[in-house]
Order: structure tokens, then C-alpha cells, then sequence
């Protein structure tokens, strides 16, 4: 399988690795004070994100109802330097680093261990999925073919012009003999007044597992995770040429 250089320029603006998993009872306010408490020194910052939900009724020979409900959902710790967020969720965890993204090693080792720490106060009982989204930002000048830079495009017929000025290209796999699915998406425009478009490639490998989590040892959870990064990288790489690269190095 593919693996991945370290590059001097990379070009990774988030990274982010989720579990989703279902809790017994809930995520209780007093839990999410008991996170903070241990971990308020790496991470100082706390907010409160909330869960918007709109439900539209119509019901016969009257005019439909509508309703708005916002419910708490969790909360996101963040460090003092902003660079590393995790959040505590009902519905389960996730960590996020910013750019500079530095190696998988810190960062896989740091999600570890806000995990364990989530996991023994949250005690969820049902692991859904595991899954990895790295967002990725480059530049490339205005005039230029999409595909001397990418390998995963929108190709256009060849009578129509090719210099595209807007882009939205989504596509996702599934990995055969297994329940991990890839995805990838590629969009830009319009150009900036430098005459740059700004390319947003997001990268997305997970997987579905429902499972007890009583069925997992943490090692099979992060090695997962080491099969997941592996396509990942996979994904990425496949997907831009040696142009594009150069320009990471």
C-alpha cells in the first residue's frame, strides 16, 4: 500500500481522527466538568456546541407547524496554543490538530490518550465507527489544467473549454473484503484576484464497526487506525501528481 512523504510544505490545514460511539446514560454535565478537571492545563479553553434541529409538520386542510430545538452537544476542549481541540460528545470523541500538522505519531498518541480518558468517564458501550478526515489546502495559478496538478478531477469534453474557473468533484469508495469506505472530495473557485484558486481536498477514510466495545482491545482500535491512515495516504497520493508534490517538498 501506498505510504506517504514527510513533506517540508504539507499542506494539511486539519486533521481529524473520530470515534462514534453509543453511551449508556448519556453525557452528563457533571462528566464533562470531570474531563476538564483533568485536563484543564493542556487545555484551558472549553465551549459549548449546540445541536440545531428543525422538524416541519404539514398536516391536512391546516397550515404546517414548524419547530426549532437547540440541545447541547458535548463539549470542545481546546489548548492554549488553539492548535489541538478535542471534543466530548454524546454521541462520542474526536481530536482535531490544526497546521501545522507535525506526524502521525504525536498525533495518534495524543488522541490515545484523550480516549482512554473519555472512555473511562463516559463509559460508552457500543463502538460505531472509526474514522480519519484530513483537509487539505493548495494553490494553483489562474490558466492552469486541473489535471496537471490533480489526478482525481471533473474532466471536461475536450469541446469545451478546459480552464475551469469552479470545480466540485465528490467520489467515495469502498475497499473490497471490508467494511472501510474512502472518500474524497475536490473543489475550488472562483479564482482570487491574485489570479490563485485556493483548492480545498479533503481526504476521509472509516470505518462502520458496531460493536460492544467490550469486544475491542485498544490496540485493535489504533491499529485500525494504522490501516485507516494507510489509505488515507493511499487516497492522497494516488490523487496528485508529481507537479502538485513538488511543491509540498
Amino acid at each position: 500500500m501506498a505510504g506517504q512523504e514527510t513533506y517540508k510544505h504539507a499542506p494539511s490545514i486539519e486533521a481529524v481522527l473520530d470515534i462514534r460511539a453509543r453511551l449508556s446514560s448519556g453525557l452528563t454535565q457533571q462528566s464533562m466538568d470531570q474531563i476538564y478537571e483533568t485536563e484543564k492545563e493542556r487545555y484551558p479553553t472549553t465551549r459549548q456546541p449546540y445541536q440545531v434541529e428543525f422538524k416541519f409538520e404539514q398536516r391536512a386542510n391546516a397550515e404546517p407547524i414548524t419547530n426549532t430545538s437547540s440541545s447541547i452537544n458535548g463539549r470542545i476542549f481546546a489548548s492554549s496554543d488553539g492548535l489541538q481541540l478535542f471534543q466530548a460528545r454524546p454521541d462520542g470523541f474526536s481530536h482535531n490538530r490544526l497546521a501545522p500538522y507535525t506526524d502521525w505519531a504525536s498525533f495518534q498518541s495524543e488522541a490515545r490518550r484523550l480516549w482512554v480518558k473519555y472512555r473511562d468517564i463516559a463509559r460508552p458501550e457500543v463502538i460505531e465507527l472509526l474514522g480519519l478526515t484530513f483537509i487539505n489546502r493548495v494553490t494553483i495559478p489562474g490558466g492552469a489544467r486541473i489535471e496537471d496538478y490533480f489526478n482525481a478531477y471533473v474532466e471536461v469534453p475536450e469541446t469545451l473549454p478546459q480552464v475551469l474557473e469552479t470545480h466540485n468533484f465528490a467520489i467515495q469508495m469502498a475497499v473490497p473484503d471490508s467494511k472501510a469506505k474512502l472518500a474524497l472530495t475536490v473543489n475550488f473557485g472562483p479564482f482570487g484576484r491574485d489570479g490563485k484558486a485556493q483548492i480545498m481536498m479533503n481526504v476521509q477514510a472509516f470505518i462502520l464497526m458496531n460493536r460492544p466495545i467490550s469486544e475491542f482491545s485498544e490496540d485493535e482500535i489504533w491499529s485500525t487506525f494504522g490501516t485507516l491512515r494507510s489509505l488515507k495516504n493511499l487516497v492522497f497520493e494516488s490523487s496528485i501528481t508529481e507537479k502538485l508534490r513538488a511543491g509540498f517538498r
